[in-house]
């Protein structure tokens, strides 16, 4: 799939949206090439400054992998013993996942699988002495830094975060690896193997070679000579039956999202849904990536870093499908470059968005194109209404896209997150604080600006209580809290005026209580503190939580939150880990209670 990272006004950090910078045609060029400035003045969300192209490495195109036990060498049989099941459950996982903005080739994940059958014969509860631990033989202080010692599911996870972030990644990549080149782009068992042993085991033997080289590399062949892949069971067999030059993946794709993304796609946006599935299944390989399967995000839209923990999640495929939609509507260079003008054309609509800047990837229009073709093969066989019916049957269609085309106002609850009265989309410059309030993406940079810090920057202040129970200061709710009340606000909540804020749920009341006259409640309006749980609990366990309402859809019945939780899954009563926005149902917030900032606001309106 061709990657796209969310983009930062600075550099390739992502923390700020532009929304409202006009583009002057003509001066730039972007095929095959990343411009910073281009997309930091343009608030591009999709870019590829790589040319990373995943799809033909694949493994989800191959559909299902796993070994052949029959076709197993002796040796590799034997020292795998019952834990070849192991094997098909490693495969399975990291062959729909993506690592370092690829789904890693049947090449790769043998040679992952070599090594690790002689670490451990893929024993997820191998030990030796205590010291080195579980299928791939961590050290014991790597392992305690996510993993679950006998989960062969959670040490699998363990390895991707590793293979995606920090020194082992860099080493992978060849920044600053044992060995020359990228793991990434290396596809020779024998040196994948040796690459892995070298810059991710950390195998080194005493004479400056690696450990049990050759033995791991023969493992690494045998078990790629086994592996048997298979056609998707979800075929469109299943709902349709097979159409004659359209994959069963495809099909099966198209299947199950027609309904959900193509007439609302056309009608609401003026949009071809044609040209969107078409990106849909290249980009999420047939919906097997990652993201698109735990977070119906199918174009990656938020996974700036190469971070999966980054990506947005949408709580349902069609919010994953207008998450796409609102990110078209709401960037001005689509619309500059005729995005809107192509409601019946999918194909001229790839081509418009490709000019915009959407994607780097020099291959990325005809690639799509063929897709294109593929979802026109399906309309016929199943009877499916085009983009060109459907704006027949809806003239809204036609209206919607001229509104867009135009910048005209956008309508509640699209493209826009916030309370702003005019109803017109805010814009932000420098990933500070909008006008009437953010939108998630907005609030997804804001948070990511906050994020970069460190701990010892001078707005991210050490007054918590319980600080010591995250990985780091600013990952603590309440840290979070006091930086945007003492940076955005005219109040100051630090230990030298007035005590600390407290714990997540005696924020809102301590600052309430400090600041005679301040209006609180139980409503959420945008730029308030809340505060939730029980009064005095200290528990770090979910039962109580503070952060900032950055936004507000009143349409969707939903605000926008930024917070901190200290990277621990589960923390909140919501389940969401780390630094980050998220959506959050008003419904939902009965009992919180709220401090209204919006009159001590000081600054950082853009």
């Amino acid at each position: 799939m061709v990657r796209k990272y969310f983009k930062s006004a600075v550099y390739i950090i992502a923390s700020s949206i532009i929304l409202a910078s006009s583009l002057n045609l003509g001066v730039y060029a972007i095929d095959g090439e990343y411009d910073a400035d281009f997309y930091a003045n343009n608030s591009i969300y999709f870019y590829n400054p790589n040319d990373a192209e995943c799809v033909s490495s694949s493994v989800s195109g191959n559909g299902s992998c796993s070994v052949n036990p029959d076709k197993l060498a002796d040796t590799t049989k034997s020292k795998l013993g019952s834990n070849i099941s192991n094997a098909n459950t490693i495969i399975t996982k990291l062959s729909s996942t993506q690592i370092q903005g690829k789904i890693l080739s049947l090449n790769q994940i043998a040679a992952i699988l070599g090594n690790a059958t002689q670490e451990s014969s893929l024993d997820p509860s191998a030990s030796n002495n205590g010291v080195y631990l579980g299928v791939w033989q961590w050290g014991n202080d790597r392992f305690s830094n996510g993993g679950n010692l006998g989960d062969l599911d959670s040490q699998i996870d363990l390895l991707i975060k590793e293979m995606n972030s920090g020194g082992w990644a860099d080493r992978l990549a060849g920044n600053g690896g044992l060995e020359p080149g990228s793991f990434f782009e290396m596809d020779d068992v024998n040196e994948l193997t040796k690459k892995f042993v070298a810059d991710f085991e950390g195998a080194v033997d005493g004479s400056g070679g690696y450990q049990e080289l050759s033995t791991r590399q023969q493992y690494a062949k045998e078990i790629r000579s086994a592996i048997e892949c298979s056609e998707n069971s979800s075929s469109s067999a299943s709902t349709g039956g097979a159409v004659e030059g359209v994959s069963t993946q495809a099909a099966a794709f198209m299947d199950k999202y027609y309904a959900t993304a193509a007439p609302m796609l056309t009608k609401e946006y003026g949009i071809p849904w044609e040209a969107v599935m078409a990106q849909g299944m290249l980009e999420s390989a047939y919906g097997q990536s990652q993201y698109a399967r735990e977070r119906n995000n199918f174009f990656g839209i938020g996974a700036f870093d190469s971070n999966p923990d980054n990506a947005f999640r949408y709580a349902t495929p069609e919010e994953g499908w207008r998450g796409y939609a609102d990110n078209i509507v709401s960037t001005p260079t689509y619309r500059q470059h005729g995005a809107f003008n192509f409601t019946t054309d999918p194909k001229g609509y790839i081509e418009a968005i490709k000019a915009a800047g959407y994607a780097t990837d020099p291959e990325y229009i005809t690639k799509n194109h063929q897709m294109i073709d593929m979802v026109n093969l399906m309309i016929k066989n199943r009877g499916w209404e085009s983009s060109s019916e459907i704006a027949k049957k809806y003239p809204e269609s036609l209206e919607n896209a001229k509104k867009y085309g135009q910048g005209a106002e956008t309508p509640s609850g699209v493209g826009s997150g916030n309370t702003a009265s005019s109803g017109e989309c805010s814009t932000s410059s420098g990933g500070g604080l909008v006008d009437g309030g953010m939108n998630l993406q907005q609030a997804a940079a804001f948070m990511k600006k906050y994020y970069d810090k460190s701990d010892t920057d001078p707005d991210i202040i050490e007054n918590t209580v319980g600080a010591g129970v995250c990985n780091t200061l600013r990952e603590n709710c309440v840290t979070f809290s006091t930086y945007f009340i003492n940076k955005y606000t005219s109040l100051k909540f630090t230990k030298n005026s007035g005590g600390i804020p407290g714990y997540g749920s005696e924020v809102v009341g301590n600052l309430v209580s400090r600041n005679p006259g301040m209006g609180s409640g139980n409503t959420p309006t945008v730029y308030s503190v809340f505060s939730y749980g029980a009064i005095g609990d200290t528990g770090t366990n979910g039962t109580q939580h503070t952060g900032i309402i950055l936004g507000i859809n009143k349409s969707r019945g939903v605000a926008i939150i930024g917070e901190a939780n200290c990277g621990m899954s589960g923390y909140s009563a919501n389940g969401y880990a780390g630094v980050g926005a998220r959506e959050q149902s008003l419904d939902s917030m009965s009992g919180w209670r709220f401090a209204y900032l919006e009159d001590h606001l000081t600054g950082g309106l853009e």
